[in-house]
């Protein structure tokens, strides 16, 4: 059965550095915006301005397609999830609920219980335990 294990480890921490990568790319951004908007509101000379602007150009393509380039695998994860995973996990959540359903003691088992696991028959032992009475 796959799981996420299926996935190279190579490609993983690709994919990792990718992300940060694009995380950096996003403050040196924001960092270049804010220059750009103080550097306007002082007026600063234009030469300046269209400089910041060029930057924030090259960075806007920089994250485009470094974004681009984890769409790849994270659509790989995405697909993984949803075939494997996703039915392993509905799987076990059934298992959970089918367990937690008989282990459930009910009143009128615990209200004929005679006090006594080890009787005979196992008659109060089976009503108390929700098993089959034969």
């Amino acid at each position: 059965m796959k799981s996420l294990n299926s996935l190279p480890y190579n490609s993983i921490t690709r994919f990792v550095k990718v992300v940060l990568l694009i995380r950096q790319l996003l403050v040196i951004y924001e960092k270049k915006c804010r220059k750009l908007m103080n550097l306007d509101v002082r007026g600063a000379d234009t030469i300046k301005i269209d400089a910041i602007h060029t930057a924030i150009k090259s960075l806007i393509v920089n994250i485009d397609i470094t974004a681009t380039v984890v769409n790849a695998p994270s659509m790989r994860i995405q697909k993984l999830r949803d075939e494997t995973l996703q039915p392993q996990l509905y799987e076990l959540s059934r298992i959970y609920e089918d367990v937690e359903t008989r282990s459930k003691v009910s009143p009128e088992a615990i209200a004929s219980y005679n006090g006594d696991l080890f009787t005979r028959d196992h008659t109060s032992t089976q009503v108390l335990f929700g098993m089959p009475v034969q």
